[in-house]
């Protein structure tokens, strides 16, 4: 759902942007290059491609996103690496999964390593942690968004996995191979995202605002009463993310009680609407203050993590 929001208010924006007189749609390089050194490249029609996708069952359902990624690494730790996945969602509860789940490899090599008739591998997941407003942090998902090598230790073992230590709950999942691959939405590399949509994209993740609201720091603006005590610093890194399209976009920043006052970039040109501070220096300055403040309330202190 987030995904479908922040791109319709990219698409949106980016339009209304880039339809300006006198803006040049295009560049002549792109804006990032993707490394595929080492990793076999997709070509032709999926009438031509061997087989390579496996049905995916969970014993329950995954009660939050971790714990599916979790068991979808546990997949790649054993057969090799995961090139696309599609989780179901509950059509009548869009806010829990399905127990099911379909995977292609990387490689078809991986596929023939599942037998015909399907296996099934136990998962250790670590203790719940229960609902909470928002959802599971990015602090949760650390670690899960990486894929994960191959380890030839866990062949001949798959159904003898034992629990690691200090995890107290367990999901058996059993992989199984299907005669048709599942169409993906895309399987080519990330289109060239202009500078207008690029900010249009940070607009929206700046009025969507995180997870859960994120609460001002302190009561009142720390420069104009500098001895208050700052509050609790909750969603570290949803802040820095935050503070940083704040500051690329000269936009208030949430983590600061007298910067919650919406701006409308309508009617700026494009070089404002982009990069704004670069044409004011005076806010640039206001804004690289806010930037040192927040940093050194968000550095981590000794001995955190």
């Amino acid at each position: 759902m987030l995904a479908k929001a922040v791109g319709h208010h990219a698409t949106r924006r980016g339009t209304s942007i880039t339809s300006r007189k006198g803006f040049r749609s295009g560049i002549s390089r792109p804006a990032f290059h993707i490394d595929d050194t080492g990793h076999e490249k997709w070509e032709g029609d999926n009438g031509d491609q061997p087989r390579r996708t496996v049905h995916i069952r969970f014993s329950v359902v995954p009660e939050s996103m971790p714990d599916a990624i979790r068991a979808l690494r546990e997949v790649e730790r054993n057969f090799g690496r995961i090139r696309e996945y599609r989780l179901m969602r509950d059509s009548e509860l869009p806010s829990q999964y399905q127990a099911i789940c379909w995977a292609s490899f990387e490689s078809p090599e991986s596929l023939n390593l599942v037998p015909e008739k399907g296996t099934t591998i136990k998962v250790s997941l670590p203790p719940s942690k229960g609902k909470r407003e928002g959802g599971p942090g990015l602090d949760d998902l650390r670690g899960l968004l990486e894929p994960s090598k191959k380890d030839v230790s866990f062949m001949g073992m798959l159904s003898q996995s034992k629990e690691t230590r200090g995890h107290t709950r367990s999901l058996e999942v059993h992989i199984k191979p299907v005669d048709d691959d599942v169409q993906f939405r895309n399987t080519d590399r990330p289109p060239h995202r202009s500078r207008a949509m690029k900010a249009a994209i940070g607009h929206a993740f700046l009025n969507w605002g995180g997870f859960a609201p994120i609460k001002p720091l302190y009561a009142s603006s720390p420069f104009t009463n500098p001895a208050q005590e700052p509050q609790p610093i909750d969603s570290k890194h949803m802040r820095m993310a935050l503070h940083k399209w704040s500051q690329i976009l000269g936009r208030p920043d949430p983590s600061f009680p007298e910067e919650t006052e919406e701006k409308n970039v309508t009617g700026e040109t494009l070089q404002d609407a982009v990069f704004p501070l670069a044409a004011n220096p005076e806010a640039a300055a206001s804004s690289a203050a806010s930037s040192s403040q927040l940093a050194s309330e968000l550095k981590p202190k000794s001995g955190d993590e």
